[in-house]
């Protein structure tokens, strides 16, 4: 692509002054509000982005007029300063409005800096096209200011074409999108932000992860997440490590391949069970659908990669429970002489009903012991009611009963062994979980309910 100096600057200097609001304002007051918070996001995230590019580009330095009189009109320094003044104005203009007012587009923040800043920046601009012509971002600040939405859009376009790599010229895009009705191509555009720098993560995530509370927005985004871009790890990545993000990123993670590294089980283990610790039960069963291979396996006691809706083998000093590696899924649980604890636990979201948990223990060393199964009903991250089944510790076919009583969308098994006066171990095998007649009453300590819900 030519491009002619003269004609970039004839252009420019044809830029109205006293700014007048255009068409876009009415479009952006009918924005739902999801996509309000996107454009907002994106301004905020472009000019934060060139400013902290701009301090650490100059020789480490915050005194980029220092280093434009030293080395005189480099093109970079010039672009940097007017990034800096951008990003000044839109700090100040952020930080003066009231917290909860509704988020402004670009072409509000442009509109509510003072005559003078809008001057500086235009003249900085301007002298940076005549340093050098193929100059990205002096043709994003020229489009920043801009008025009229076909110059804005031609600046745009241009500077593409100089440089993909700018994010400011990408944002500035994906609001024009936004505002003309075609988000697919703001989506896209974002999407090539990403590609190209990570620097935008922290601010462009979590508005990512608000995509699935917009219909438009969420088919767009798992159309993107279907093709594994590159940055879908460092999306994983956030998600997993923010506690705001887990729930979201859950109800999209299906969206990407099966083999993109973002589900590797590593990210799914993490968002599991933390989703599962703050009582969003729902997401994390969503999130074990995408990231588990195979539906929930009671049989596989501690074998499998999910705790806790794989069971999750608990292994303290004075109880616990090992998975041995020896043929087929065998465990020892064990527990001290006097003492008791919990050796296993599970998360499950049964049916109403009657349920028996059976095993086999094998290889019992010591005598006196006691194995106990306690249900916990769970919904919205509160215990409901408690029920516990208890059998003795010994050899051959173990059968612990539990009901799931309405209103109990989901529970937590949690299996207990208590000791006598003797320490105990054995081998524990051939899992299974079914349903079950009414539990027999084998005495009133051995079923009990703690609430008299059930």
């Amino acid at each position: 692509m030519t491009i002619h100096t003269n004609t970039i600057l004839k252009t420019m200097r044809s830029m109205p002054d006293p700014r007048t609001f255009s068409s876009e304002q009415t479009i952006w007051s009918k924005l739902s509000n999801f996509w309000r918070v996107f454009l907002l996001a994106l301004t905020l995230a472009a000019a934060y982005f060139a400013a902290t590019v701009s301090v650490a580009a100059i020789f480490d330095t915050a005194q980029p007029a220092l280093v434009l009189r030293v080395y005189g009109n480099a093109p970079g320094s010039i672009a940097r300063m007017a990034d800096l003044e951008i990003a000044s104005a839109t700090a100040q203009i952020q930080s003066a409005r009231s917290s909860d007012a509704p988020p402004q587009s670009m072409q509000d923040m442009a509109n509510a800096m003072s005559p003078a800043t809008i001057q500086r920046i235009r003249r900085l601009a301007l002298l940076g096209i005549r340093e050098a012509p193929l100059n990205s971002p002096a043709l994003r600040q020229l489009a920043y200011l801009e008025t009229d939405e076909a110059k804005r859009t031609d600046l745009l376009l241009l500077g593409k074409e100089v440089s993909r790599r700018d994010v400011g010229v990408a944002a500035q895009l994906a609001e024009i999108q936004v505002l003309g009705g075609d988000a697919r191509a703001a989506f896209a555009n974002l999407n090539r932000a990403l590609v190209v720098s990570d620097a935008l993560d922290a601010q462009m995530f979590p508005l990512l992860l608000q995509a699935s509370t917009d219909k438009e927005a969420e088919r767009l985004l798992r159309e993107l997440l279907a093709k594994d871009p590159i940055w879908a790890e460092r999306f994983a990545r956030h998600a997993t490590a923010n506690e705001t993000s887990g729930a979201l990123f859950a109800r999209l993670v299906d969206s990407l391949p099966e083999k993109s590294r973002a589900r590797s089980a590593d990210y799914g283990q993490q968002l599991i069970d933390r989703l599962a610790t703050v009582g969003q039960y729902s997401d994390a069963f969503r999130a074990y659908r995408a990231y588990s291979a195979s539906a929930q396996d009671f049989s596989a006691f501690g074998n499998q990669a999910f705790p806790p809706i794989d069971w999750r083998l608990i292994d303290n000093l004075e109880s616990g429970a090992r998975l041995l590696d020896i043929a087929g899924p065998v465990s020892e649980i064990f527990v001290n002489a006097g003492r008791q604890g919990q050796v296993a636990q599970i998360l499950t979201r049964l049916d109403p009903g009657n349920y028996a948990l059976q095993f086999t223990l094998d290889d019992l060393q010591g005598s006196g012991g006691t194995l106990e199964l306690t249900r916990v009903c769970l919904k919205d991250a509160e215990e409901l009611s408690v029920a516990s089944d208890q059998t003795p510790f010994v050899e051959g076919l173990v059968n612990l009963g539990f009901t799931v009583p309405a209103n109990c969308p989901y529970q937590s098994l949690r299996l207990r062994a208590l000791a006598g006066n003797q320490s105990t171990n054995a081998l524990l095998s051939k899992v299974t979980l079914r349903r079950a007649g009414r539990p027999a009453a084998r005495s009133a300590q051995n079923y009990r309910v703690a609430d008299g819900s059930d």
